[in-house]
């Protein structure tokens, strides 16, 4: 039997070859094998990294937010930064005072700190994505952008100052937001490590950035900075506190602090939020990703390695994100989560999930309305 023939990938061809599985010779804007075939020949857009200008011995010394020169925007680029402007920044961001840094400064700075532009861009294409009868190629211009985005973040995160305090945090952010947000085109097969992933990279930044946060709350992006602090709060929500029994029954020493802390802090915030209704939104939704941020690193390590405890916390945490079901990025993430738990655990622990099931169900004209306990069955 003949062999088969082989040939070397073509990493830079056009979606049409690749979809058919054949080598593309990369010549643009029509490559031989569509210009032969009569077939449209579509490429992805494949952004520039834009490289740091070489500095020379004598060049006064410059900070980083200085150092990385514009992007070049193709069209396909330009018409996702309108579907940013137009479409996912409304959706995405919730209250007049929190959209038009997006709108405006933001932009700006994007075509300043390269790396923060490319996640806007990623984040609208995944947005554009949600809505499209052909989300693949949108998918593969989302990929192309993070990833850019990603390297250059990686680079300059190590040596921070304060004029990249801004597109630092702002650029994470928007991360967080295409890792919820690309789930909804493809929903993800481990939504247990896709929540670490994310965490990690909230509690990472928010770690390097903080020193600069005194200096920066009155900047022009201030909004963005604006801290989201927990009211005075009184009552108990029982299918929360309850956990607390769970923890001393299955963890000792510093394991079980650290999983007290975090049910006692999620209680705290769950209350927060149901007792202060005169919080903007966007501070709402603020205090639940800083949720993660305080939690003490036992804790987030026990998600890592999928304790049952710490993940059935978890499950309790998805609950506030189905209150948020409504906002594109976070919409199925409270099920995807509740049901990998539920995976995961032993069905001796299946009980405990019982309560975020039942707020899972509900559709409350208080979306921060949480079941007390003679709505919920509790584990004995």
């Amino acid at each position: 039997m003949a062999q088969r023939k082989t040939h070397a990938k073509s990493r830079l061809g056009c979606l049409t070859c690749k979809r058919r599985h054949v080598k593309c010779n990369e010549e643009r804007p029509k490559c031989d094998k569509c210009l032969k075939l009569g077939l449209h020949c579509k490429w992805a857009t494949r952004p520039d990294e834009s490289k740091s200008p070489a500095t020379s011995a004598s060049s006064p010394a410059t900070s980083q937010h200085n150092k990385i020169s514009s992007p070049n925007l193709g069209l396909a680029d330009l018409r996702l930064l309108h579907h940013w402007l137009r479409r996912t920044v409304p959706a995405s961001f919730v209250d007049g005072d929190a959209v038009q840094p997006w709108l405006d400064e933001l932009v700006e700075l994007g075509f300043e700190q390269p790396y923060l532009l490319h996640a806007m861009l990623a984040v609208a294409a995944v947005h554009k994505a949600t809505s499209s009868n052909n989300p693949g190629d949108l998918c593969l211009q989302a990929s192309a952008h993070i990833d850019v985005a990603l390297r250059s973040l990686q680079t300059y995160i190590k040596e921070p100052d304060a004029e990249s305090y801004v597109p630092i945090f702002t650029t994470a952010s928007l991360m967080v937001l295409y890792k919820l947000g690309v789930a909804q085109v493809e929903p993800p097969v481990d939504p247990i490590a896709d929540t670490y992933d994310w965490i990690r990279l909230l509690r990472g930044v928010a770690t390097v950035v903080h020193q600069f946060r005194d200096q920066l709350q009155h900047a022009a992006s201030g909004t963005l900075l604006q801290a989201a602090p927990m009211s005075e709060t009184t009552g108990e929500i029982p299918g929360v506190t309850h956990l607390r029994s769970l923890v001393t029954e299955l963890h000792v020493s510093d394991v079980a602090e650290s999983c007290l802390f975090a049910v006692d802090d999620l209680h705290d915030t769950m209350l927060s939020l149901e007792q202060d209704s005169t919080r903007p939104l966007h501070l709402s939704r603020r205090l639940i990703f800083t949720w993660p941020i305080r939690q003490r690193p036992a804790f987030v390590e026990l998600l890592s390695s999928k304790d049952p405890t710490a993940l059935i916390i978890l499950a309790h945490y998805a609950a506030v994100f189905h209150a948020c079901r409504k906002q594109w990025p976070m919409q199925n993430w409270a099920t995807w989560i509740l049901d990998a738990v539920k995976t995961a655990i032993d069905p001796a622990l299946h009980s405990w999930l019982s309560w975020p099931a039942q707020v899972l169900l509900q559709e409350p004209a208080d979306e921060w309305l949480w079941p007390k306990a003679n709505d919920a069955a509790l584990p004995s």
